[in-house]
C-alpha cells in the first residue's frame, strides 16, 4: 500500500451509473459518447460511496477542462488530501479484484471507513483504487 496527496480539490464531470454494481460496465460506456474532447482527457475517475440506506452510488468521471461548459453537466469535487492508494498496472486484466483490494484498503486502520472509493486511471493501464486517509 502506499499513499497519495492530492494536493487540491478536482473539479470532476461525471454521470452516474443506474445501480451497483450492474450498472458499471454501462457509465463507462455511455462517458465516452458524451464527452466533448475525449482524445484531450488523459485521466478518469470511478467513483463509489455507501449512500444511508445501505446502497452504493457509483459514478464514472474525468476533471473538468477550461474548455468544458460544466453547465451542461452534473460536478462534483474530489477533496484535496491524503489517501490510502493501491496502484494496479494492466487493470483490465485485474478489474474483478478491485472489490478485493477496496476491502483490503477500508480495513486499514488509517482508513477513512465513511468516505468513499475512488478509482483513479491514470494511462490506458495504470490505475489506482484510492479512499481517504484519516491522517
Amino acid at each position: 500500500m502506499e499513499t497519495r496527496t492530492l494536493h487540491e480539490d478536482i473539479n470532476i464531470i461525471y454521470i452516474q451509473a443506474d445501480s451497483f454494481p450492474d450498472g458499471i460496465d454501462a457509465v463507462w460506456q455511455k462517458i465516452f459518447t458524451i464527452l466533448p474532447d475525449v482524445d484531450k482527457r488523459i485521466t478518469y475517475v470511478g467513483y463509489s460511496a455507501m449512500q444511508t440506506d445501505g446502497s452504493i452510488t457509483y459514478r464514472v468521471g474525468t476533471p473538468l477542462l477550461a474548455s468544458d461548459d460544466a453547465s451542461k453537466f452534473t460536478t462534483m469535487v474530489i477533496p484535496k488530501g491524503v489517501y490510502i492508494s493501491r496502484r494496479i498496472e494492466n487493470y483490465m486484466d485485474h478489474r474483478d479484484e478491485f472489490g478485493n483490494i477496496f476491502q483490503e484498503l477500508l480495513a486499514m486502520d488509517k482508513a477513512d471507513k465513511t468516505g468513499c472509493c475512488i478509482e483513479w486511471y491514470e494511462s490506458e493501464t495504470v490505475a489506482h483504487c484510492m479512499v481517504p486517509s484519516i491522517s
